[in-house]
């Protein structure tokens, strides 16, 4: 799963606001953001998480999106 932080709504960066924009343009907006799945579900739960700043290159790597926006992997908790 992809998402954002909870903080991500918190920053006015033009970077950050004008992703927020895009993203809307394609009917897909972030509505809430999360660090954990748990924080918002008890039927999953987190196994693994990465920033997606760890997936690209330097100096792309500092960009403010890249910090906040993650890759999860879930599992149902059974």
């Amino acid at each position: 799963m992809d998402h954002v932080t909870t903080e991500f709504f918190n920053r006015y960066e033009p970077e950050i606001q004008g992703f927020l924009q895009n993203i809307l343009r394609l009917g897909e907006p972030f509505v809430t953001g999360f660090n954990r799945i748990e924080a918002i579900t008890s039927e999953w739960r987190t196994l693994s998480q990465e920033p997606a700043a760890i997936l690209v290159e330097e100096p792309k790597r500092d960009h403010p999106i890249f910090h906040h926006y993650r890759f999860s992997v879930l599992s149902p908790k059974n």
